[in-house]
């Protein structure tokens, strides 16, 4: 299975339909990826629709077999990594472990100066089992970016013309709903599908971000 890093989600699939029988073409198993367009959508503010970015991408595979699904997530394709306090060395997680106990902690700062301040990019919530549940502790972490396979940075313009990466999680500690990178999974589907529904193992992937 080819891991394919670097692009797409989304999940408005075009596939390409056809009334007449042709032969499926010979397509290279080599994933082909092209950008094809960028739109922005202004929204509306008294109708709380926000604005959106779409960005359109087609895909070509011969056997149609891309992306990084839902159970693809032991190493290297785990999404954190958290730091062992006592070795230096990252940990791969997918969550937090029941037993952190070596793994380093907001607290930690006091001894570990390099350690960044606090933000949704570099520290994770730990919760208790109570309901509702409480924060009970701050864990240091890092997103491994190898669990995604479709990256969207944002940059702002200054008054020279000099573009800076903004870093929206950054700005505002624990706002964590805000993400741009994600992973995308596409494979032909194992049931029985209608003859002329899929006819070539391409298809145009649309990815959409929302402001928030």
């Amino acid at each position: 299975m080819k891991k394919v890093v670097g692009l797409l989600s989304c999940v408005i699939v075009g596939f390409i339909l056809s009334c007449q029988k042709s032969p499926e073409p010979n397509y290279s198993i080599i994933p082909y990826i092209e950008f094809r367009d960028f739109e922005f959508i202004p929204g509306n503010v008294s109708s709380l629709i926000p604005d959106t970015l779409k960005l359109k991408f087609y895909l070509r595979d011969g056997d149609f077999d891309l992306g990084l699904g839902p159970n693809d997530i032991n190493p290297p394709y785990n999404l954190f990594y958290f730091l062992d306090k006592a070795s230096g060395e990252l940990i791969p997680g997918n969550e937090i472990p029941a037993d952190y106990s070596n793994l380093v902690i907001y607290k930690d700062r006091k001894t570990i100066d390099t350690l960044p301040a606090l933000n949704c990019s570099r520290w994770m919530l730990k919760y208790s089992s109570d309901l509702p549940p409480k924060v009970i502790d701050t864990l240091y972490f890092q997103a491994n970016p190898n669990a995604r396979n479709l990256f969207l940075g944002i940059y702002t313009e200054d008054n020279t013309q000099v573009w800076t990466y903004f870093d929206i999680n950054a700005q505002n500690s624990f706002r964590c709903n805000f993400s741009s990178n994600v992973r995308f999974k596409l494979a032909i589907r194992s049931i029985p599908l209608p003859s002329n529904f899929i006819k070539r193992r391409d298809t145009y992937l649309c990815y959409l971000k929302h402001s928030s």
